[in-house]
């Protein structure tokens, strides 16, 4: 093998390998996210009480009892 050849090889190895890294950082990122989103949803399952939404309505119902 000639120099430039295993030179030009190389290039495209690393070429290669740095959408690769892309790839699976984007992939990394995303299992993040999806994460994020499923311990905030197991949170409000676990605890509902904190959650829960009252109206204005409710409120006032509640006042005036």
């Amino acid at each position: 093998m000639t120099e430039n050849t295993m030179i030009t090889e190389l290039t495209d190895s690393v070429k290669h390998l740095k959408r690769d890294v892309e790839y699976l950082y984007s992939k990394l990122d995303k299992a993040y996210e999806d994460r994020i989103v499923l311990r905030a949803e197991n949170e409000r399952l676990k605890n509902p009480q904190k959650y829960v939404e009252t109206t204005e309505e409710e409120e006032c119902l509640t006042c005036s009892a």
